[in-house]
């Protein structure tokens, strides 16, 4: 005999031995997976056939977009061309890369030039982007700027 608990956002699972483990049991079979998103896959490899008749559209779609972050989900009702469609002005001249910012392609380029302008002055590492610089004297040198 198998006990389910719920507790919050997690299930816990009595097992017949006393041990109790978290898990998500899948709606199909006995299978339990570590998290929600491991249940979603193992059902639309194993189940989605079934799954597609007895569960609405909206959970459907959520299964098919679980991995995707919120700037890959499609958006609905929207008037903005896709971004293949908007015209990315600044082209590298060395690659396909396109931007719509000329900092942004300025920035780019860096990649291709090798050049590394952002240099941390207690220990000589460089780096092509501020933010990054800061970051790592945060982090190695505990400095705060």
């Amino acid at each position: 005999m198998v006990v389910y608990i719920l507790c919050n956002a997690s299930i816990w699972i009595l097992t017949q031995r006393g041990s109790i483990v978290a898990g998500f049991p899948c709606r199909e079979c006995e299978k339990t997976f570590p998290s929600k998103y491991a249940r979603r896959k193992h059902e639309q490899v194993s189940h989605m056939g079934r799954l597609m008749h007895e569960y609405p559209l909206e959970l459907m779609e959520s299964l098919a977009l679980e991995g995707l972050g919120p700037a890959r989900k499609p958006r609905r009702c929207s008037s903005r061309p896709a971004p293949a469609e908007v015209d990315r002005p600044h082209k590298c001249s060395t690659c396909p890369a396109a931007f719509f910012k000329p900092s942004a392609l300025r920035d780019h380029m860096l990649v291709h030039t090798g050049e590394r302008p952002f240099l941390c002055d207690l220990c000589g590492t460089s780096f092509t982007q501020k933010s990054k610089r800061k970051k790592h004297l945060f982090i190695r040198h505990g400095l705060v700027s």
